[in-house]
């Protein structure tokens, strides 16, 4: 688009969805009620898609506007977050998709790891009771009274 492009009027909503970019040759402006969505989905998961270019002296702070609607797995593919940078090659604005490494299931592993490391101390402490009271006559007469073997 050449010119501004201003979403205002009321509660407005522009859908970027996958694969597509808002080329704009001067200002992108969003008022404070209206918002942009961003679809992601699988056909999108790499750190190079541009989701708009706009001249950055005349728009505002647009990451705040926008809402990110997704379908992946953030452990898997990461968490997609909306970035806005300064191109220095040619001085545009973009809106940049980036997806950040998200932690999923370390609280769990730590978890087990936990478990483990108290339960086979445990385990290993039963065996050799068990090993000691059948080892030892006296003990295993009063732990076992009616097994007598002479």
């Amino acid at each position: 688009m050449t010119g501004d492009v201003t979403i205002s009027g009321g509660n407005f909503t522009l859908v970027l969805t996958p694969g597509s970019a808002l080329h704009v040759g001067n200002c992108l402006v969003l008022d404070d009620e209206s918002q942009m969505v961003i679809v992601v989905d699988n056909e999108i998961s790499d750190n190079d898609n541009i989701l708009a270019t706009f001249n950055p002296a005349c728009s505002s702070q647009l990451t705040s506007r926008v809402q990110i609607q997704t379908s992946l797995d953030e452990c898997q593919d990461g968490k997609p977050i909306v970035e806005q940078r300064q191109d220095t090659e040619y001085g545009r604005g973009q809106l940049q998709l980036v997806f950040v490494p998200v932690e999923c299931g370390s609280k769990s592993s730590e978890l087990n790891v936990v478990a483990i490391s108290v339960a086979v101390p445990i385990a290993a402490l039963a065996v050799a009771a068990i090993v000691v009271v059948m080892l030892v006559p006296k003990l295993r007469q009063k732990v076992f009274p009616f097994a007598n073997r002479k």
